[in-house]
């Protein structure tokens, strides 16, 4: 089994990247036992459109079969699944950490896409704009 971590820096005590397709670098653990790895450095961060979908062809290239991060996007799921990627959440840690967690079972698997934060903060904005305005309205 080769498990892909999301990853801040280039080394096992480095900090896991909650964003998938604009990591850093992906820690490519082929052997859980040795804990043997390499690094690949995430050339997809640059991109203004796509990135997610590049990441997931880059890590079904290398044979990854499970993938720890923070969050994915809809279509860097989408490409995910379709490359048979199993994708499991793991919050603040580094990337050892997060090898412990999945071994031991404590990673949930993600089934759904992360929201657009962007968007959830427009229609926050708008919510609280039109809820002054009632109440303007209403002196």
């Amino acid at each position: 089994m080769i498990i892909a971590v999301s990853s801040k820096g280039q080394d096992m005590d480095s900090k896991l990247d909650l964003r998938f397709g604009r990591c850093s670098y992906f820690i490519i653990i082929d052997n859980l036992d040795e804990m043997s790895f390499q690094v690949l450095k995430n050339n997809s961060i640059s991109l203004l459109k796509g990135a997610g979908i590049n990441s997931a062809q880059l890590l079904s290239s290398k044979n990854v079969n499970v993938l720890i991060t923070g969050r994915c996007g809809p279509k860097a799921l989408k490409a995910l699944n379709a490359a048979q990627i199993k994708v499991f959440s793991c919050k603040e840690c580094t990337v050892v950490e997060a090898i412990v967690k999945y071994r031991e079972g404590n990673l949930l698997a993600i089934k759904e896409a992360s929201k657009n934060k962007k968007f959830n903060l427009l229609n926050s904005i708008k919510s609280i704009n039109k809820s002054v305005k009632s109440a303007l309205d209403s002196l």
